[in-house]
């Protein structure tokens, strides 16, 4: 295999368009391409693949914080819903607790959706909270049985910060998978 080194890419004009240090390190002065072809975009340590392309111009993110998770079975009454079935990309959710924890300071995007049990006369509530305080809440009626609710939020996260799902009532409801679920995502 051979080995191409640069130091400048120069303009027809001659000016130089793009110098390449001797770290590696490429800055660029003027720069106009038509195309420009990739297939992965490396992260700065040259460790994960942060930006994938494929040959049809599909996009991926494979190490972008995502999940879509559930509990498995009802939700616990005036508690964090521990989610611990699902997709969990990142392993940002602990399937101990429930707990979201951002790994990079950015906006997130949180939903969550449920069905409460056949609780007459009691009012349900799904909350998405930001480290231990509510922000949104989707309420279930107390009249009638079944009702539905969701909620979704974008919320400005520093490294560290945390997200849960809470039931914030003495009335259990659904979060097994098929009528309830909690996902977030990393916007940018």
């Amino acid at each position: 295999m051979s080995t191409l080194k640069v130091g400048a890419i120069q303009s027809t004009t001659g000016n130089a368009a793009v110098t390449v240090a001797t770290d590696g390190k490429i800055t660029t002065t003027t720069l106009n391409a038509t195309n420009v072809e990739v297939t992965n975009i490396k992260d700065k340590a040259n460790a994960n693949t942060a930006i994938a392309i494929d040959t049809s111009g599909r996009v991926t993110l494979p190490v972008q914080p995502a999940f879509s998770m559930h509990k498995g079975g009802n939700a616990t009454a005036n508690a964090v819903i521990v989610l611990n079935a699902g997709f969990n990309q990142g392993s940002h959710v602990n399937t101990s607790t429930g707990v979201f924890t951002a790994p990079v300071a950015g906006r997130y995007f949180f939903s969550a959706f449920t069905i409460k049990g056949n609780s007459n006369g009691n009012v349900a509530r799904l909350q998405i909270r930001k480290n231990g305080s509510a922000v949104v809440e989707a309420r279930m009626d107390e009249s009638g049985n079944y009702n539905q609710a969701s909620c979704s939020i974008i919320l400005d996260l520093a490294a560290g910060n945390t997200v849960d799902f809470y039931n914030g009532a003495s009335v259990v409801f659904y979060i097994d998978g098929y009528y309830g679920m909690c996902s977030g995502y990393l916007i940018g």
